[in-house]
């Protein structure tokens, strides 16, 4: 029987785990580079637990997690009703155990999480597939722009003139 609960930072490694399952189904990280990704991403969720910087909730089929659903916090400018913004991420549920609605209530509960953890606004990235289940779920599509370059634009002028001497 699968149940949900309450990650923390005991299941890093289960949260590792999951991350590099869902990324290696994205093509985004090759099957021969899983231990060394969940070695560090182990690591990189046990820093967000222990600074108060995730919100995160499991399923789990017995003694194994099957799914689960990350809300990770950070800060942005003040606003009059608070700066601490969240991020849902990390959703993913085992192919054995999807099309039983667990991935929808992941979500529910980490988003209660988030709120509880004084979200102003939670925002995801969604997969293509992913979209319309989080429609289902009260997202609606925002604009969104990410920038692609690792360079900085250049520019042969100047775009301010220099700071003057006096």
């Amino acid at each position: 029987m699968v149940y949900l609960r309450p990650a923390d930072e005991l299941d890093a490694r289960w949260l590792a785990e999951l991350r590099a399952a869902s990324l290696v189904e994205l093509g985004l990280l090759a099957a021969d580079a899983v231990d060394v990704f969940a070695a560090r991403a182990t690591r990189e969720f046990f820093a967000l637990f222990a600074a108060d910087r995730i919100a995160a909730w499991i399923a789990c089929d017995a003694d194994r997690v099957v799914g689960s659903s990350c809300a990770v916090f950070y800060d942005r400018l003040p606003y009059p009703d608070g700066s601490r913004h969240a991020e849902l991420c990390g959703v993913y549920v085992m192919p054995a155990f999807r099309k039983r609605g667990f991935a929808s209530e992941l979500v529910r509960e980490v988003l209660g999480a988030a709120q509880a953890g004084g979200a102003r606004k939670t925002f995801l990235r969604p997969t293509k597939s992913a979209k319309a289940l989080y429609r289902r779920l009260g997202f609606i599509d925002t604009e969104l722009m990410s920038f692609a370059s690792r360079e900085p634009a250049r520019s042969s002028e100047p775009a301010l003139a220099a700071w003057p001497n006096g």
